[in-house]
């Protein structure tokens, strides 16, 4: 691997997720699956812990598929990257795992979401919550929340590339756009000039550069929200 896919993968080694953080044991092998509590007067301890479960099994899908684009190894040459013609096919199937992985990870932000509506009780529908129309919300008002104010400024970042080996700003925006482009309209991964659309495809390796990056700032805000959720129930008994 080039030097900068072996920076990713650093970056991507150090996301940890402890599977049984929301487990309550009755012996060594049994634990509480779940229970509907009567008295649901703050955050459903059963709730969160059901988001945290698709959160763990989520990060393993988009882990996985990073694992597979990074074995394709993309040119870290842009002198290598041709815009037309045929795209020699590790990058091909690189793109594949790329693209699973963009969308697995706008799914991680709804659960962060999610995550959000359950411990702040805000009661957004869980079936009508989107990530960013939340987030925009609950940054807003007299109830406005730092940690949702910080999350929409990073959904605003400008966009600024900078050295491969450091953390590019506006990554956000760009893999919005790109999951858009690639779902309503035509592969960004194809250069097309004609009257639907005139594009020239980016290189593979710039594309996972952008989708690591934005995996990577999901779960650190994931990561600090837990910790807030753990403070919590650490201090109120679920079961009052």
């Amino acid at each position: 691997m080039g030097k900068s896919l072996d920076w990713l993968k650093e970056q991507v080694d150090k996301v940890v997720l402890d599977e049984k953080l929301f487990r309550l044991y009755i012996s060594n092998d049994k634990y509480i699956l779940g229970a509907h509590l009567k008295n649901n007067n703050g955050p459903n301890y059963f709730s969160i812990s059901t988001i945290y479960d698709s959160i763990v099994r989520l990060n393993k899908y988009i882990r996985m598929s990073f694992d597979l684009a990074a074995q394709c190894e993309p040119t870290e040459n842009l002198l290598e990257h041709t815009m037309i013609g045929d795209i020699p096919n590790n990058e091909i199937v690189a793109l594949y795992y790329i693209e699973n992985m963009i969308f697995r990870i706008e799914t991680l932000w709804d659960l962060l979401a999610q995550l959000c509506n359950e411990f702040w009780q805000t009661k957004c529908p869980i079936d009508k919550l989107y990530a960013e129309n939340y987030f925009h919300n609950a940054q807003q008002g007299k109830k406005a929340k730092q940690f949702a104010k910080c999350v929409y400024q990073y959904f605003m970042e400008k966009d600024e590339i900078k050295d491969d080996m450091e953390f590019w700003f506006g990554n956000y925006q760009y893999i919005k756009d790109y999951r858009n482009k690639m779902t309503h309209r035509n592969s960004p991964s194809i250069t097309t000039i004609s009257n639907f659309d005139f594009d020239f495809r980016p290189p593979t390796m710039f594309v996972l550069k952008r989708a690591t990056e934005v995996y990577l700032k999901v779960y650190e805000f994931i990561k600090d929200l837990l910790d807030e959720i753990m403070e919590y129930f650490a201090a109120n008994n679920i079961f009052d």
